[in-house]
């Protein structure tokens, strides 16, 4: 069972059976730390056993005495939810590339939500069958003991089940689906996302390290250099340069490689003809960082 650790700060013990924390008060600033030989020591460390760091304490104002920590816990689960819907295709490939492959979340099994059934008792069962909803210390716990950690996440009708080396029931019973994203992408919206080795610096010099891998699909890359292609000569410079900036496809570094791609290729075709060619200004090179499961966020990337 895993809890949350509220914290309040109050003169008297209430009615109800808290647990109840007594630290020595020192003189400070308003809204400082607790600090000092006993007050020093973080009101998490009381209680780390079996629950992990849970508790931060503030001392506000200036009081003498002893201050009162009372840290109630509610159950894990009843008033904290395990986010698995993202709303958008840019969340959903955010969320796997950004955060589940950098921490070894490279196994996985994709499946779809099949008609007449409702996505969200499908999302229910998955998570509970396979024990998704655990606190961090719990998949921290199960990665010392060389045991696996799995993440689920769902846009609209397609599912992703991602998850660690390790031993876990996963392994067994989904073992003629599971694939390793490091040789098979998951492709999904014109996306291909995968997990590399090398690449380059900033520099120039070579990048022996694993990285997330985001770029479009073969056939949404191919199809859109052809698009490009045939439009080269037809459309006006601002018209093409207007169907650069909106191509429907996050800028990820292998994205942008390929958006230059198609550029050249059409300042190939329009310098043999003898027109304008298309400046590289002209491209969304920059990503949008967004709430996979929330509203878009008005941060950019580089």
């Amino acid at each position: 069972m895993h809890w949350r650790g509220t914290i309040h700060e109050c003169s008297d013990a209430p009615a109800w059976n808290p647990a109840v924390v007594f630290l020595p008060s020192v003189s400070g600033p308003a809204g400082s730390l607790q600090s000092g030989s006993t007050a020093g020591i973080p009101p998490a460390f009381f209680f780390s056993s079996g629950f992990g760091n849970l508790c931060r304490a503030h001392q506000f104002g200036r009081k003498t005495g002893s201050t009162i920590l009372i840290a109630s816990f509610v159950e894990h689960g009843s008033s904290m939810q395990y986010r698995a819907v993202t709303t958008s295709v840019e969340g959903f490939v955010q969320q796997i590339a950004c955060c589940y492959l950098r921490h070894g979340y490279w196994f996985y099994v994709e499946g779809r939500v099949p008609e007449g059934k409702r996505a969200e008792s499908i999302d229910q069962k998955l998570i509970a069958k396979y024990g998704i909803d655990v606190s961090e210390s719990t998949r921290a716990r199960r990665k010392k003991a060389g045991r696996a950690n799995l993440q689920y996440i769902r846009h609209e009708s397609t599912f992703v089940i991602l998850a660690t080396k390790g031993e876990h029931r996963f392994f067994e019973e989904e073992a003629n689906l599971i694939r390793d994203i490091r040789r098979v992408p998951i492709r999904y919206a014109g996306y291909s996302i995968s997990y590399k080795p090398g690449g380059r610096n900033k520099d120039g010099s070579n990048d022996d390290r694993w990285h997330a891998h985001v770029e479009m699909d073969r056939d949404q890359f191919l199809e859109l250099r052809a698009w490009f292609s045939e439009r080269a000569l037809r459309d006006s410079t601002d018209r093409l340069a207007m169907a650069f900036c909106a191509l429907p496809i996050a800028p990820y570094a292998p994205v942008r490689r390929q958006m230059l791609m198609m550029l050249r290729e059409v300042n190939r075709i329009r310098k043999m003809a003898g027109k304008k060619q298309l400046p590289y200004e002209i491209l969304p090179l920059r990503r949008r960082v967004v709430k996979p499961f929330g509203d878009v966020s008005s941060k950019l990337r580089n």
